[in-house]
C-alpha cells in the first residue's frame, strides 16, 4: 500500500507531520523549545518542562546547520545557512520567552494536512480496487500458520507487513532522495525531531556553547505572538509600545545639532519595531520588525525582514551618507506561501535614517502590493555587524539552478 507524496507550499512540506526544508532536499520536523533548549541552554536548568523540574540538562549531540535553519523557519525567524547565526536567532528569541509559531504557519500546516490526507485517501482507494482477487496461500503455508496460531488473521499480517515498507514505497513515489527515513508514514510528535538531551550520548569533545546575548526584552526579531494576531489589523495589548518619529522642524534641528560625529553603526544597527500597513492588512500581523547590520569593512549596510509570507533582504550600497538623508536601497524578496522569488532592476527604494533611531522607508514593486511604505523605532540591544552577501547571492543562485 503506498501513501500520497507529501504536499508542499514553499520551504515547508507535510506527511504525516509538518517538515521544513531549508534547501537541498535537508527536511526537519519542529522542535520543541524544550529540545532546543537543551541544544542551545545545556547548562541551564531545564524550565520547559512538565512541572519546572530545575534539573541540569546533559548536553546533547549538535545537529547539523539545516537543522537550525528549519528551525528557523517553522518559528517564522529570519533564514540563515549560517549555524552560529541561527543558533543566536533562536537562543535571543528563547531568551525572551517569545520562541511561538506564528498563526500564518499553523493556518498553513492545516492546509497541507487537509491536502495530503485527501491525496492519501484517493490512493489507498485506488489500491483497494486493485487488490479484490487475493493471493491463495500453499497448503505448506497454511498448515504453518495453524500450527503456530490458529485462528490469526492472515488478511491483518499481510496489512501490517506492508505498513512496515511503506516508508520505502513513499520516497519511491515522492522521488525524493533514498535513505532519509524522515518522510516515513510513522507518526511521529515534534518532540521526536532530535532525541531529548537526557537520551543523547556525550560527544568526545565538549560541546561548544552559544555565547548568549543581553537578554533585551524588546529586541527579538521577527517572532510572530499567536495572540497578537488580529483580524482588524490592530496590536495585541501585549505588543511592545513603538516609538514615534516627530518631523517637526524644531525635531530636526536638535537631531541635526546633537549628532556630535557619533559613530552611525552602532546608533543606527539593531532591531527595528516596524510599522508597515499594507503587510498588517494582507497578513494580519502587526508584530513586525527590520534588522539593520553593517559591513564597514565593504561600505554595506543590510536589512533583513520577514513581515509575513515576505522573507526579504535589503541592500544599501554604500550606506546612509548622514542622518536624515535618503539612502537608495536594492530589495530581493520570497513569497513563503507561493514559494516565488522576486528580484531585478525594479526591486528599488529608499531609506531614511533619523538621529533618534527612527527610520521610514518605501520599497518599490512589491508583488501583490505595488508601493509599500514603512516606518519605525529601534528597540534596544546591542548594534549587528555582519556580512549578508551570501544570503543577497543566493536568491540568484536558487532561482537558475531550479
Amino acid at each position: 500500500m503506498a501513501f500520497a507524496p507529501p504536499a508542499r507550499r514553499g520551504d515547508f512540506l507535510f506527511s504525516s507531520v509538518l517538515y521544513a526544508d531549508p534547501g537541498n532536499n535537508n527536511r526537519h520536523p519542529r522542535a520543541s523549545v524544550a529540545e532546543l533548549a537543551a541544544l542551545l541552554r545545556p547548562e541551564a536548568p531545564n524550565l520547559y518542562t512538565e512541572g519546572y523540574n530545575p534539573t541540569v540538562s546533559s548536553p546533547a549531540k549538535d545537529p547539523p546547520w539545516h537543522f537550525y535553519s528549519a528551525q528557523l523557519i517553522h518559528y517564522g525567524l529570519p533564514v540563515t545557512k549560517d549555524k552560529n547565526v541561527a543558533k543566536v536567532r533562536l537562543l535571543t528569541a528563547m531568551n525572551q520567552f517569545k520562541l511561538e509559531i506564528p498563526a500564518w504557519i499553523l493556518k498553513l500546516e492545516g492546509e497541507l494536512k487537509k491536502e495530503w490526507e485527501t491525496e492519501n485517501r484517493k490512493m489507498k482507494k485506488s489500491g483497494r480496487t486493485g487488490a479484490n482477487t487475493p493471493e491463495k496461500p500453499s497448503k505448506d503455508k497454511a498448515k504453518a500458520s495453524n500450527s503456530t496460531s490458529k485462528g490469526v488473521n492472515v488478511t491483518a499480517n499481510r496489512e501490517v507487513n506492508l505498513l512496515l515498507s511503506s516508508g520505502l514505497q513513499m520516497a519511491e513515489q515522492s522521488g525524493s532522495t533514498p535513505g532519509k527515513p524522515i518522510l516515513s508514514k510513522r507518526k511521529r510528535k515534534d518532540s521526536d525531531a532530535y532525541p531529548k538531551a537526557a537520551q543523547a550520548e556525550k560527544p568526545s569533545t565538549p560541546t561548544k556553547r552559544v555565547k548568549k546575548e543581553p537578554a533585551t526584552k524588546q529586541a527579538t526579531p521577527r517572532v510572530k505572538h499567536e495572540h497578537a494576531i488580529s483580524p482588524y489589523g490592530t496590536s495585541s495589548p501585549y505588543s511592545p509600545p513603538k516609538q514615534r518619529y516627530d518631523s517637526s522642524p524644531s525635531h530636526m534641528g536638535r537631531n541635526r545639532n546633537t549628532s556630535n560625529g557619533r559613530d552611525q553603526a552602532s546608533l543606527l544597527s539593531g532591531t527595528y519595531s516596524i510599522d508597515c500597513a499594507v503587510a498588517s492588512d494582507m497578513f494580519q500581523d502587526c508584530d513586525l520588525d527590520l534588522t539593520l547590520a553593517s559591513d564597514s569593512s565593504r561600505n554595506i549596510w543590510w536589512a533583513i525582514f520577514r513581515w509575513g509570507a515576505w522573507d526579504g533582504i535589503m541592500q544599501m550600497r554604500p550606506g546612509p551618507a548622514g542622518m536624515g538623508q535618503p539612502c537608495s536601497l536594492g530589495w530581493r524578496l520570497r513569497d513563503l506561501e507561493t514559494n516565488q522569488l522576486k528580484f531585478g532592476k525594479r526591486c528599488t527604494g529608499t531609506i531614511t535614517f533619523f538621529e533618534n533611531q527612527t527610520v521610514t522607508g518605501q520599497l518599490h514593486d512589491v508583488p501583490g502590493a505595488g508601493t509599500v511604505d514603512f516606518d519605525g523605532a529601534r528597540l534596544p540591544g546591542p548594534a549587528v555587524h555582519d556580512d549578508l552577501q551570501h544570503e543577497w547571492d543566493a536568491f540568484v543562485t536558487e532561482a537558475y539552478g531550479r
